[in-house]
């Protein structure tokens, strides 16, 4: 018998008893319920999907499940990519085309495009509102770190390296290299030593 799993988004027990049968008639064993109702339990089977323990899923509509489309798209393509078989009991046209794998690989190749799309406008968003509040002279990224630049120099004459110098203030060498071009100070990157 083949793994199955059933999702019904309500406790409606002779639907699921219905169903549970259908499944032992057709050779599937129902060994996992998920009612659907939280995020937690998508996340859930999906897991289960990933971990390959599900042959087929049964969803009484694909309108029920509590995610965003963009997560649903996402679970979609696992379970294309894994040759799970999804069934829906509301949505025939989806079973129709899940089945035939020419359909199925454009509903994947549809898939990936809406989610590319969409990462793409959230891109051109985030860059939109960076540009907005820097017009503002909002400044945009990590603090600056404050090294205090006559410590450094202090250093420098002592004898120590760009390297050593930047461990102890916990920044980069570049950090260093820079707050010394601020003071319009050139210092040279030492060349290694040949042995």
């Amino acid at each position: 018998m083949r793994n199955i799993v059933v999702i019904l988004c309500c406790k409606d027990k002779n639907l699921v008893e219905t169903l549970i049968k259908k499944a032992e008639k057709e050779g599937f064993k129902v060994n996992a319920f998920f009612e659907m109702k939280t995020i937690e339990e998508f996340q859930r089977l999906w897991d289960s999907v990933l971990q390959g323990e599900i042959e087929v899923i049964i969803f009484r509509s694909l309108s029920e499940i509590p995610v965003l489309p963009e997560k649903f798209l996402r679970f979609l393509l696992d379970c294309i990519e894994r040759d799970i078989l999804i069934i829906s009991l509301e949505e025939k046209w989806f079973n129709e085309a899940i089945k035939e794998s020419c359909k199925r690989n454009l509903i994947k190749n549809f898939s990936e495009l809406l989610l590319e799309l969409r990462r793409r406008k959230i891109s051109e968003k985030v860059r939109q509102v960076i540009l907005q509040l820097k017009r503002k002279g909002v400044k945009i990224g990590r603090p600056r770190k404050e090294v205090p630049v006559d410590e450094i120099l202090k250093h420098l004459r002592r004898g120590y390296s760009i390297n050593e110098i930047a461990k102890i203030y916990s920044v980069s060498r570049a950090t260093i290299y820079r707050r010394l071009k601020e003071l319009g100070i050139k210092r040279r990157k030492r060349k290694k030593r040949k042995r």
